[in-house]
């Protein structure tokens, strides 16, 4: 039997798998729910979602390519960082910020469409699981080392 692939392994490619599709469906439900055609708006839509999945998947394999001891940051603050350009687009195509409570503005000041993930199932269901293992995963290794340096 061959190996099974490490929780970063299988965190990157449900990422891969996930994150473009829905940046899209991100955007195109805002502009549905405000009544924004999205037939004149598709293309520049699809070049948004694709140019910020890019980066942003890049991002994130850099990150979870680091050893965990010397992450500064967590793969769903990147994918809140992220939505810059896609507010961006959408503010320019008319769409108006909507209503969000204390804690959400707080939160995320500059998430005007209510489009920032809290977990990872609100990305995709398919991240759950990937999302939690590897945080068990990250976790269990920084305890170990710090036990293995007498510090635990």
């Amino acid at each position: 039997m061959g190996e099974q692939p490490s929780p970063v392994q299988v965190l990157q490619s449900t990422l891969h798998a996930c994150i473009p599709g829905w940046l899209v469906q991100q955007m195109n439900g805002v502009l549905l729910n405000q009544g924004i055609s999205t037939s004149l708006t598709s293309e520049r839509l699809n070049e948004v979602a694709e140019a910020v999945s890019g980066v942003l998947l890049e991002q994130l394999d850099v990150l979870l390519n680091t050893d965990p001891d010397e992450q500064r940051a967590n793969p769903l603050a990147l994918v809140r960082a992220s939505l810059r350009e896609p507010t961006d687009f959408l503010l320019s195509v008319g769409a108006r910020p909507v209503s969000r409570d204390e804690f959400a503005q707080a939160a995320n000041p500059h998430d005007v469409f209510g489009i920032a993930p809290a977990t990872w199932s609100d990305i995709d269901i398919r991240l759950h699981q990937p999302g939690l293992e590897w945080g068990a995963w990250k976790a269990a290794t920084i305890l170990l080392r710090r036990r293995d340096e007498g510090l635990r």
